[in-house]
């Protein structure tokens, strides 16, 4: 039984329960920070729930049960299914009033939850960024003002994965004023590791040799990762570096497009579609270049990851310069052609890994500093609201 505490009316538990608000729980960038924050959280002080957009199985689902979590499902968000979703969320806060801290990923979305969250009177409501998508239409640009203009009614705290994604979605004010905080998208450091055995096994497993140049691009196989553009390159490439490969880790709605474009180049033997897999730390240690050509990130924490394990990278400009914490990597325009990308990733075939592990740890991205962080956080916040 947790601890009871009692102010104004108001009364605290611990172990605090934040009720996180996400689309769903699978192995997408956002779910997997949140679930690393939720494997290094002190527990005993702060608990994690989530409500979710559906009622499918999700691949976190037995992990957040074992951790002590909750899952809520309720009817997907969407501009068209407004009233559903607040009813079905409103009503779990109705049923669970002691949810005291509700901590919404959904981006301009985060309105929809946090009015809810207003009105059955939750005294925390966070709104966090984690995207930084460019303004591609007149309503999407519209959209942002109107987000920036009515946010402040409804979440009392803000946070950004980078000062690029709170820009994006609150408004350079927030970010300068002190309004907004930044937290960081914080990686198990160990994890990621170089590991030379790991590198053996798997370059044996796809039979790949010892001394094959092999380039890796992680994420979603989506049009703003921009892989369509890296198989142009790659196809550059192959012309100046006949013995490599090209390993995507990742899985999406442009997988059969981009398995088509690769045979129609004749690249089928040469491009390795992983899917989506756990094991992603692994795979960085069998490559020897990490290249990202998204057209834009709110921080890109795949290029924190691949500097981690020591590899040099080839971005895009679209990525922050937040996330280069090794200063190291060597960023391409991408209005510059696929030839000049492949001449950049030709140029840095022969450079070894680097140690950056301490460039990371220095820039705040070890989750088990960066966990302790945000349970600091939610427990002053908290224990604000009773004081």
């Amino acid at each position: 039984m947790g601890k009871c505490r009692r102010r104004g009316g108001l009364q605290l538990h611990e172990p605090i329960r934040v009720l996180h608000v996400v689309n769903k729980m699978n192995q997408g960038g956002v779910q997997s920070l949140i679930m690393t924050f939720y494997r290094n959280i002190d527990r005993s002080k702060i608990q994690f729930d989530f409500v979710v957009q559906d009622n499918a199985p999700h691949h976190f689902d037995d992990e957040i049960i074992s951790l002590g979590g909750r899952i809520h499902s309720v009817p997907r968000m969407t501009t068209s299914s407004v009233k559903s979703f607040s009813k079905a969320f409103g009503q779990i806060l109705e049923d669970n009033p002691d949810y005291q801290v509700i901590h919404a990923h959904c981006n301009w979305l985060n309105i929809i939850p946090l009015r809810v969250a207003k009105k059955y009177g939750v005294p925390i409501r966070i709104s966090h960024s984690h995207g930084a998508y460019g303004a591609r239409s007149l309503f999407r640009r519209v959209q942002r003002l109107l987000f920036q203009k009515s946010i402040g009614f409804y979440a009392t705290d803000f946070l950004a994965c980078s000062n690029v994604a709170g820009v994006w979605l609150y408004g350079k004010q927030f970010m300068t004023d002190g309004r907004a905080m930044v937290v960081h998208n914080a990686i198990d450091i160990d994890k990621f590791r170089f590991d030379e055995n790991i590198r053996h096994e798997l370059r044996k497993k796809h039979q790949i040799g010892s001394k094959t140049h092999v380039l890796i691009s992680v994420g979603r196989l989506t049009s703003g990762k921009n892989h369509g553009f890296l198989m142009d390159v790659f196809k550059e490439y192959q012309k100046l570096n006949k013995d490599s490969v090209l390993i995507l880790a990742g899985d999406g709605p442009l997988r059969s497009v981009l398995e088509r474009q690769v045979d129609e180049m004749g690249l089928g033997q040469k491009v390795l579609f992983l899917g989506m897999i756990a094991n992603v730390h692994e795979y960085l240690s069998a490559a020897d270049l990490f290249v990202f050509p998204s057209f834009s990130e709110g921080l890109g924490i795949a290029l924190i990851e691949a500097q981690t394990n020591g590899l040099p990278s080839v971005v895009s400009e679209g990525i922050p310069k937040e996330a280069d914490v090794a200063n190291a990597a060597v960023f391409c325009g991408l209005d510059e052609p696929p030839s000049e990308w492949a001449k950049c990733i030709y140029e840095l075939k022969d450079v070894r890994r680097t140690d950056y592990l301490s460039n990371v740890r220095n820039a705040g991205y070890d989750v088990k500093l960066e966990a302790l962080r945000l349970e600091n956080y939610y427990l002053a916040r908290a224990r604000n609201i009773i004081s």
